[in-house]
């Protein structure tokens, strides 16, 4: 019974991040990371929320989702980037024989083409 429940709690951590990063990139107006941080920022008007990646979980404010996160791609306007604004991220979750991807994206507002 130990392994049923724990995927089952692995995969409901997967969701509850997928659900938090999907609301937070349609929240936002902006979205950037930082490399050197390995940080991802949101950011509007009357706020900021800030994920903090490391390789076996994600925090986020108060928040911390134990996954392990594998390959990490960030893209701006459907080019791979690697420390800027961002409008998608792709990355997988869990450990090797069990891998969920996770594809969360946003539809860019016209202030971050003016704002260029």
């Amino acid at each position: 019974m130990h392994g049923i429940s724990g995927i089952y709690e692995k995969n409901t951590e997967a969701n509850l991040l997928r659900q938090s990063l999907w609301v937070d990139f349609n929240r936002h107006d902006g979205v950037w990371y930082d490399a050197q941080r390995d940080e991802l920022v949101f950011a509007h008007e009357m706020k900021r929320t800030i994920y903090q990646w490391h390789e076996n979980f994600v925090v986020k404010k108060r928040d911390t989702f134990f996954l392990k996160i594998y390959e990490t791609q960030y893209y701006f306007n459907g080019l791979p980037i690697q420390s800027s604004e961002v409008d998608a991220l792709d990355f997988s979750v869990g450990n090797e024989g069990n891998k969920q991807r996770i594809v969360v994206y946003k539809t860019n507002a016209a202030t971050t083409y003016l704002n260029q």
